[in-house]
């Protein structure tokens, strides 16, 4: 069983970009010497400059430690400058977080400080195989179908291709070393349970069930391109910031497609995806012309003029006290609260009556040290405000227009200078929804 180097090479193909720095996660372990191997040979006599990092978790001891001295030694025979890191994962690990997902977050955390275009990792299509069948078992959708992806960031996996097995006879060919963890060998995590418990016997039924798996992640990788691809285009179609999603495209879109549409729209939101139940609750919301459903973490879904949105359900509204100062009083307050600064106008500027409403279209505000003046709606956005706040956050116009806001501050036109005698300070507090 040889490794079909075509198949590596055009994963190398599909990168992004020419790389000019190449660094290869090598755990001295088959897989990742197999990985360092056939880079040094690819990029040999190339301007590409090839590197290794190492990262010693500290978990299995003098294993551990014997692990990252292979390391050492075999970057050394190959003339390829490595990196070792050595971090107690069990004492670094954060509350709540189990061991795998700690080593797995520091991991990332140390890559993130390698100077590299990209970061070769050696998955392969076991491993690929392996992550379809976890995520088949979770539920996930299409995408979680698709295995391991070649390509993510700047992480590459060349050997996504090949099989475990090639990848043992390549060793074997090439009279190369490699260390074993002990830890892959025990049913200690998710992953290595599927490893022992269901690849290998389903190899002992299906011997091929690697690289036909492989051929059937890529097709559905097309399949679920395509889905992705037409979604967006429904997405640009159906989005209008204000309203929401225009409930008539959706209805008349591929539910796979109007699905994907949904979940976009709500993570922007909300910062979580919908499951299955929710987008059909949602669809059959969108068939009405009036309708709100509560959804979750209390969110609300509405559809309201054709178009569908989603609200934060808020159980306290803002109100906004007002109290007039001198201005030597004012420096007074202004020394225990600093923030009063933002919140208080010269009160002798407001010109004709003040009322406080909330946003309408067409606001603006100049902010003090700006210089320009901009929507209050992107003024909103810019400061972070909740999206689901916007619409009731207290807005203070005169006959000139706005000139204070919620989390914006004031206007410049209003801010208070050497002549201001009088201060106008807004406060603003939660009232409990049935509270006096």
């Amino acid at each position: 069983m040889i490794i079909n180097k075509a198949n590596i090479l055009s994963v190398l193909g599909a990168l992004p970009f020419a790389p000019k720095k190449v660094c290869v996660a090598l755990s001295g372990g088959a897989d990742s010497v197999c990985l360092l191997h056939i880079l040094k040979q690819v990029y040999s006599g190339t301007d590409v400059s090839l590197s290794a990092v190492h990262i010693n978790h500290c978990l299995r001891g003098k294993e551990a430690d014997n692990d990252e001295a292979f390391c050492v030694k075999l970057c050394n025979e190959l003339n390829v400058p490595i990196t070792v890191h050595k971090i107690d994962v069990k004492n670094s690990a954060q509350k709540g977080e189990s061991i795998e997902l700690a080593a797995r977050r520091i991991r990332y955390e140390v890559f993130d400080t390698i100077d590299a275009d990209f970061i070769a990792t050696a998955h392969n299509a076991n491993d690929s195989l392996e992550t379809f069948l976890i995520n088949f078992s979770r539920g996930t959708g299409l995408k979680g179908l698709t295995g391991i992806p070649i390509v993510r960031d700047r992480f590459i996996r060349p050997l996504i291709k090949c099989s475990r097995d090639e990848i043992l006879a390549y060793i074997t060919d090439n009279g190369l070393s490699y260390v074993t963890d002990s830890s892959n060998l025990t049913n200690e995590y998710t992953r290595n349970k599927f490893r022992h418990n269901v690849v290998e016997p389903l190899k002992e039924i299906a011997p091929e069930i690697v690289s036909v798996a492989t051929r059937n992640m890529e097709q559905l990788g097309l399949d679920n391109d395509f889905i992705e691809a037409s979604a967006n285009e429904l997405f640009t179609a159906a989005f209008n910031e204000g309203r929401g999603l225009k409930t008539e495209l959706l209805l008349a879109s591929h539910r796979a497609v109007a699905g994907r549409v949904l979940i976009k729209y709500a993570k922007m939101l909300t910062n979580r995806a919908p499951d299955s139940f929710h987008i059909n609750l949602i669809l059959d919301i969108c068939r009405s012309k009036n309708a709100s459903q509560q959804l979750f973490d209390g969110y609300t879904v509405m559809v309201n003029r054709g178009y569908f949105h989603i609200e934060k359900s808020f159980d306290f509204k803002l109100l906004v006290n007002t109290e007039v100062v001198s201005a030597e009083n004012f420096k007074n307050q202004l020394k225990i609260n600093k923030l009063l600064l933002k919140n208080s106008i010269d009160y002798d500027k407001i010109v004709g009556k003040l009322v406080i409403r909330t946003r309408l279209s067409g606001d603006t505000l100049r902010p003090l040290g700006r210089g320009l003046s901009k929507p209050l709606r992107k003024l909103q956005n810019e400061v972070g405000l909740e999206k689901s706040l916007r619409d009731f956050a207290p807005v203070a116009v005169d006959d000139n227009g706005p000139f204070w806001s919620y989390e914006l501050g004031i206007d410049e036109r209003m801010s208070i200078d050497e002549n201001t005698k009088n201060i106008l300070i807004f406060n603003v507090y939660k009232q409990q929804n049935g509270g006096n």
